[in-house]
Formats: structure tokens, sequence, C-alpha cells
């Protein structure tokens, strides 16, 4: 059994954001009323769709439907292909970090301008992926990336984060030649 975090067997620990360490409800309720729109259907509040959240997009979806009339035969996957694909390309209009749970970067090609790429999206993914095989977890929204140190954190672990940071944001300008 064990009995304190001397053990504890990784060096950084990071969050899935969605409604875990970031209310997401406005952005998924949007994403519900997107695609029920697609077949006609009344928007629903944020505070009906709360309940529907944190079983998958799928049971979210689906609970929408019976909420506003139904689940239309032979409709259901392509309007969870439209809930998707609006949720990832409206990401972070609505939602909001928990207060005091996280820190975020934004990616530009110019630091004084703060310019971005002239096709948005193009950094976040690669930055994402640099990070993860450098071992630190992150999320791409677009052109910025959101951390979770956890709560518990010494000053070198987070040195150590940011040197790491610092590495893939070299790393992905190279991969990208900027």
């Amino acid at each position: 059994m064990r009995t304190g975090m001397s053990d504890f067997p990784f060096r950084i620990v990071g969050f899935d954001l969605d409604g875990t360490l970031v209310d997401t409800a406005g952005d998924l309720t949007a994403a519900v009323n997107h695609a029920l729109a697609r077949i006609g259907r009344a928007p629903l509040a944020v505070t009906m769709v709360r309940p529907m959240i944190g079983l998958g997009a799928r049971h979210m979806l689906e609970q929408g439907l019976i909420a506003t009339g139904g689940v239309p035969a032979g409709d259901f996957d392509r309007l969870l292909g439209e809930l998707l694909a609006y949720y990832e390309a409206h990401i972070a209009v609505e939602s909001r970090p928990y207060p005091g749970l996280i820190a975020a970067l934004e990616l530009v090609t110019d630091k004084e301008t703060k310019a971005g790429l002239e096709k948005p999206g193009l950094i976040g993914t690669p930055m994402m992926n640099n990070l993860l095989e450098a071992g630190v977890i992150s999320r791409a929204m677009g052109d910025a990336m959101a951390f979770c140190p956890p709560m518990i954190i010494t000053e070198a672990q987070v040195d150590e984060m940011m040197d790491k940071v610092g590495d893939c944001l070299d790393k992905t300008a190279a991969d990208l030649g900027l």
C-alpha cells in the first residue's frame, strides 16, 4: 500500500480538460444545437444540455434528440458527424477554465505584432505532438495551447515543463519552416 507521493510513478500528471478543469458546457451546447438545427429542431439551453454531458458525444446527441422530439431513423450518424465537426471548429468559444486551474500559450509567428499564421490552426497540433513526445500533456485549441499542471507541483517541475515547452516551440517552428 502506498503511503505518500514519494513513490508516485510519474514526474508530471496531466488532466483531460473537457469538463474536468474547463467548463465546456457552453461549447458542447452549441454543438448539440448545431446538430439539432440541421433537422429543424429548436435549440436547447445550457441548463438542459449540462446533465446530458459526461457519457460521450453519442449519448449527449441522443439525449438532445430525445428532448426535442426523438431520434430520427437513419440520420443519427450524420448528425453525430455534424456535432463533432462543429465542436472541433468551435472548441474554445464559450469554454472557460474553472478558476485557477489553467495556463495557456498562444502561438504566433511574430511576438511583437502577435501575428498569427496565414493558415490559422497550423501550429497547434504539431506543437501538441512535439510536447507529447517530450512528456508534456497539452491541448491544442487552434493556435493556442492549454496546460494544466497538477495542483501540487514544485518550482523545479514547472521550470522543467517550461524548458520543454521552449524546446518544443523551437522544434515546431523548425518543422514548419518558420
